[in-house]
């Protein structure tokens, strides 16, 4: 009962951070051409 909003808030910034990440990456491949 109690780990349900955690799990939630676990999911949500997984996949925020996902793409936060993969975005990350394209920017280093781009400064490194």
């Amino acid at each position: 009962r109690g780990m349900k909003p955690l799990l939630d808030w676990v999911a949500h910034h997984r996949v925020f951070w996902a793409d936060r990440l993969e975005r990350l990456e394209q920017l280093l491949e781009k400064m490194d051409e």
